[in-house]
C-alpha cells in the first residue's frame, strides 16, 4: 500500500512539474524494487527535467520560454527513444505538465510581445507535440489564437485540418485538409494523423511506399479516388489561373522528368486537374474543366470516373 501511495505521489508531482519532489518518490520506489521498468522511467524523466528547471525559470516568460521548452523537449524525446524506456503513466504525465506550460508561455507572448513575436516553426512544433499527446483541444486554441500564421506555413494548414476533424467539424477538416495537400504535400506530419479517411489513406500506402515523401505526394490522389476530398473552397478567379498555369508548366515539363521526380509531378499535376475540376465557379469552368480532364485522363484514364461512383 505504501509503494502504492508513493508511485501515486510521485506520479502527480510529475503532472504537477514539481520534478525534485517526483524524483525523491522514485528513488525510494527503485531502492524498493530496482528492476520496476516504470519507476527507471519515472527517475530518468524526473531527474532531466529537475535538471533543466532552473534554466527554464530563469529565460524570460513568453516566446523565449516557450522556444526553450521546446527545445528542451525534442532533447528528452530523442534520448528516451535510444533507452527504450516504457511511455506509461510517468512519461504522459510529465509530456502533458511540460505542454501545458509550453502552451501558457504563449498566451504570455501573444499577450505581453503580440502574434509577431511569434515564429510559425515554433507554433508549429508545438502543435504538432500537442497533437501528438491527443491534446486536441489545446492544439485548437494554440492555431486559433495564432490564426494568420498558417499562410507562412503549410504545417499549420494541416494541424488546423486534424484539429477540426477530430474536433467534430467533419466537413471543414477535409476542406483544410485538401487545402494543405494542394499546397505542400510534403508537410503533412504522418504521425500525428488520427482523422480516419487520412489514416485510412497513409495505412493502405504503407506498404506500397518506402519512400515517405512519395507516399505523402500519393496520398491525396488516393483521397481524391476514393472520393475523401470531393468538395474544395471557393476560389478566385486568380487562384484558378495560377493552378491552370501550374498545371501547363508542369505538363510541358513532365517529358524531362524522371523516377520518383516524375511520379512527383504526375501526382501534382492530378491533384491540380482535381482541383479544377471542382472549381465549378469559374465563369471559364466549361472549358477549363475540358482543358483539366483531358490531362487527367492521360495521366489516369480511370480517376474521372472513379470519382463519380463514390
Amino acid at each position: 500500500m505504501d509503494e502504492d501511495r508513493k508511485y501515486e505521489d510521485a506520479i502527480r508531482y510529475l503532472s504537477e512539474g514539481e520534478f525534485e519532489l517526483a524524483k525523491k518518490e522514485f528513488d525510494s520506489l527503485l531502492e524498493a524494487d530496482p528492476e520496476n521498468p516504470e519507476y527507471a522511467s519515472g527517475f530518468y524523466i524526473s531527474s532531466f527535467w529537475d535538471h533543466r528547471i532552473d534554466r527554464i525559470h530563469l529565460t524570460k516568460e513568453g516566446r523565449e520560454r516557450t522556444g526553450l521548452l521546446l527545445e528542451f523537449l525534442k532533447d528528452f524525446e530523442s534520448v528516451y527513444r535510444q533507452k527504450s524506456y516504457p511511455k506509461e503513466l510517468s512519461y504522459h504525465s510529465a509530456i502533458n505538465s511540460i505542454l501545458q506550460e509550453t502552451t501558457d508561455q504563449v498566451r504570455i507572448a501573444l499577450r505581453k510581445e503580440g502574434i509577431q513575436s511569434l515564429s510559425p516553426a515554433l507554433i508549429a512544433e508545438l502543435a504538432y507535440r500537442l497533437l501528438l499527446a491527443e491534446e486536441t483541444d489545446l492544439a485548437s486554441e494554440v492555431l486559433r489564437d495564432s490564426s494568420g500564421l498558417e499562410k507562412f506555413s503549410p504545417d499549420l494548414l494541416f494541424f488546423r485540418a486534424e484539429c477540426a476533424y477530430i474536433g467534430g467539424n467533419v466537413s471543414q477538416g477535409l476542406l483544410l485538409y485538401r487545402e494543405a495537400f494542394l499546397r505542400e504535400p510534403g508537410a503533412i506530419r504522418l504521425d500525428c494523423v488520427r482523422s480516419e479517411p487520412i489514416l485510412s489513406g497513409i495505412q493502405t500506402l504503407r506498404s506500397e511506399f518506402k519512400d515517405e515523401a512519395e507516399l505523402k505526394e500519393a496520398l491525396p490522389v488516393l483521397l481524391l479516388e476514393r472520393g475523401v476530398f470531393k468538395e474544395i473552397r471557393k476560389m478566385s478567379e486568380k487562384e484558378l489561373e495560377q493552378i491552370r498555369s501550374e498545371l501547363f508548366r508542369l505538363r510541358d515539363s513532365l517529358g524531362l522528368r524522371k523516377g520518383g521526380t516524375e511520379f512527383r509531378v504526375k501526382c501534382r499535376m492530378i491533384q491540380l486537374c482535381c482541383a479544377l475540376l471542382d472549381s465549378r465557379t469559374s465563369i471559364l469552368y466549361g472549358e477549363v474543366a475540358q482543358e483539366a480532364k483531358r490531362i487527367l485522363d492521360s495521366l489516369d484514364p480511370s480517376l474521372y470516373h472513379k470519382r463519380l461512383k463514390v
